[in-house]
């Protein structure tokens, strides 16, 4: 028999089914870590950054876009080298959606504007 679900389970059922039963009623909570590291601004290797000098900025910029739905350190919204705007995008609209709490933190960033950062809900 054919149950609908938003959520698709795959490879291992009966696996998620005991985790959905085990989440069922929580509070999700989204936590995002940042950081930065000197390998992403060999050029070609990351997508992180209109450029390789750009790269530190990147982390930043879209946990500010995420929190206040623009960039404070930057102008815009990070994009990749062949200029397509960053996933914050999709992952803002879908945290407003969902009205999931958020909480940033600084794994590692190499221009710390945000340390810590969270959110009930987002404007």
């Amino acid at each position: 028999m054919y149950e609908h679900t938003d959520v698709l389970k795959a490879l291992n059922v009966s696996k998620a089914e005991e985790l959905l039963k085990e989440i069922k009623g929580k509070t999700p909570l989204f936590v995002c870590t940042i950081a930065t590291t000197e390998t992403a601004k060999i050029p070609g290797i990351s997508a992180a950054g209109q450029n390789p000098e750009f790269t530190d900025l990147t982390p930043p910029a879209d946990m500010e876009f995420l929190y206040y739905g623009r960039c404070r350190c930057i102008s815009g919204v990070p994009v990749t080298p062949d200029g397509i705007p960053t996933p914050a995008i999709i992952t803002r609209a879908a945290i407003n959606l969902s009205n999931i709490p958020m909480l940033v933190v600084d794994g590692g960033s190499r221009v710390c504007r945000i340390i810590l950062m969270s959110s009930n809900s987002l404007s």
